[in-house]
């Protein structure tokens, strides 16, 4: 069984090796930001909170969103 470290470090990975990220951050790092995300509140303007702050995070690994 794979665990969810292990699966967040292999997507990353995969989107490194094919361009669509610049740099690699630490899998770690990433379901922490993921965890405060889920701790913002499910409204509307909570949503957009989402969605800038998920914006920003692929941005810095270079994305292009």
């Amino acid at each position: 069984m794979i665990s969810m470290l292990a699966a967040v470090r292999q997507l990353m990975s995969a989107c490194e090796d094919s361009g669509e990220i610049t740099e690699a951050a630490d899998p770690e790092d990433f379901l922490t930001l993921l965890g405060f995300l889920w701790k913002i509140p499910a409204s509307p303007a909570g949503e957009a909170r989402v969605k800038r702050l998920l914006v920003l995070a692929f941005r810095g690994l270079g994305a292009d969103v």
